[in-house]
């Protein structure tokens, strides 16, 4: 596992906004939040910026909408059921049960 820029993470790092809006999010912190191509974020405004928090109503796993009034939540993330199931017997494969 790579160890994560901590000078980054503590400063930051400076990015432009596009004509449409986009800032880009570095690579390092897309790869230190588990994040890919395609993953739902929430965009929020704070006190003196932006906020952007996994989207909360989306599998953080297979990125599909939750329709579940209770997603599961694992280490902060929403989780759909499907996924959770998988995640489950996978482990309990590998552990030999």
């Amino acid at each position: 596992m790579r160890t994560p820029n901590t000078r980054a993470r503590a400063f930051g790092i400076e990015r432009h906004v596009d004509a449409m809006g986009r800032v880009v999010i570095p690579k390092d912190f897309m790869h230190d939040l588990h994040w890919t191509a395609g993953y739902a974020v929430q965009v929020r405004m704070v006190e003196d910026g932006i906020l952007i928090t996994p989207a909360p109503h989306v599998c953080q796993m297979c990125h599909h909408d939750i329709m579940e009034d209770q997603p599961l939540v694992v280490d902060g993330r929403a989780v759909c059921r499907p996924c959770a199931k998988a995640v489950a017997e996978t482990l309990l494969v590998s552990h030999g049960r």
